[in-house]
């Protein structure tokens, strides 16, 4: 399946068929790993996944919901978190982009040691640049912890899209109560709920929803005003 075609396919499901289908361990596993190509600054990945698929804790879940029967009735339904602590892993990023490649050391006069020492270097300095972008700044620390996990919720989305498997982002949850009920911690903020399962046969087919038309939300750089 085409990338466009899974956006075209896409829908909101608004009720799942119950035990309609079992989405194991592996299977979810492989749809976030998949999913987490999605893009993060400065490739910290800022997100944990808190997966759902026991009844009781779908039931707690639930009651976290404002009692979405939806949450119920999914098979699996994954709890998309953003770490506002994320710039912690500024050193280890760094030194990943070494191994990957990333950074160029250019022409050395000794082949290996002169560029493995720039490398390094060019990686120390990445490092420091992070932890003095989100040190400084709460606002930049808070918007990294919605930002990309959003970014790897939609991804999560088209992939099972792209599988066969139907999906709901739920935003409508009581953020003290899923702390409480499933003990995260402060550093963790809650973004996105995305429920997963088989669509309800006695809904049918969804229609698509309208969108509004780009002259509503598209500004070009050469237009008077907003």
């Amino acid at each position: 399946m085409e990338v466009s075609e899974a956006l075209r396919s896409r829908r909101s499901t608004r009720a799942f068929e119950p035990d309609g289908l079992l989405l194991g361990r592996e299977v979810l596993e492989d749809l976030i790993f998949e999913a987490t190509r999605a893009p993060s600054e400065f490739n910290l990945q800022p997100w944990r996944f808190l997966v759902v698929r026991d009844r009781e804790r779908k039931q707690a879940l639930y009651d976290c919901c404002f009692k979405q029967e939806k949450i119920r009735q999914a098979s699996a339904l994954i709890v998309v978190c953003g770490d506002t602590r994320g710039w912690e892993r500024a050193d280890k990023a760094a030194e990943e982009l070494i191994e990957t490649g990333y950074f160029d050391p250019g022409p050395a006069a000794q082949p290996g040691q002169q560029s493995i020492q720039s490398a390094q270097n060019d990686a120390r300095a990445l490092a420091e640049r992070i932890k003095n972008t989100y040190l400084r700044d709460e606002r930049a620390r808070i918007a990294m912890a919605y930002r990309n996990p959003a970014l790897v919720a939609m991804n999560l989305m088209l992939v099972a899209t792209e599988r066969g498997i139907a999906s709901c982002p739920i935003a409508g949850f009581s953020e003290p109560q899923l702390r409480r009920a499933f003990e995260i911690p402060d550093r963790f903020v809650p973004v996105v709920i995305i429920a997963l399962g088989m669509p309800s046969l006695a809904m049918g087919r969804q229609p698509v929803k309208p969108r509004r038309p780009l002259f509503e939300v598209v500004y070009h750089e050469d237009m008077a005003s907003w």
